[in-house]
């Protein structure tokens, strides 16, 4: 009987243990996520300002919605980053020829918009539904997102 107090005890002393540890454990894998706003550069100057991106309004949704190559165990890199929307310019069409859609998209100005501005009307056209049918609508609709070049743009 008192080996079977001993074995508990020791037990819930390696359970605190290694829950105590685990914090300190996972600090050396934690994500880093930017709250508030932060600004999406353009890789060259363009004819457009820089965009003020406000992250932390995005939280209701998936990481993998934007970051589609994430697997979720890695650290998240930039959409501009070599091999995803790293194009400065649409490349040029050739004679008889279609441009890639990968190529199209790896134009960081095509990803952008597609993804943000595409995410925004989906949002507005579900919204509308609602409002048509008035059903399932309790409290506010979702807020639909700038669907224009200077909702997003602004002056600087």
């Amino acid at each position: 009987m008192k080996s079977t107090r001993v074995w508990i005890v020791a037990v819930f002393v390696v359970l605190f243990v290694a829950g105590s540890m685990g914090p300190v454990l996972a600090q050396e894998d934690r994500m880093i996520v930017p709250l508030g706003s932060f600004s999406i550069n353009p890789p060259s100057e363009g004819q457009r300002s820089a965009v003020q991106f406000p992250h932390s309004a995005h939280f209701d949704y998936s990481c993998k919605q934007c970051h589609h190559k994430w697997k979720g165990d890695e650290p998240i890199v930039g959409c501009m980053t070599q091999g995803c929307h790293d194009l400065e310019q649409l490349p040029k069409k050739e004679a008889g020829k279609k441009i890639d859609p990968a190529l199209r998209i790896r134009y960081f100005k095509n990803a952008f918009h597609k993804q943000c501005i595409g995410c925004h009307r989906q949002i507005k056209l579900n919204n509308k539904k609602l409002e048509m049918t008035r059903a399932g609508i309790e409290g506010r609709l979702p807020a639909t997102g700038p669907t224009g070049c200077k909702g997003c743009h602004l002056p600087e």
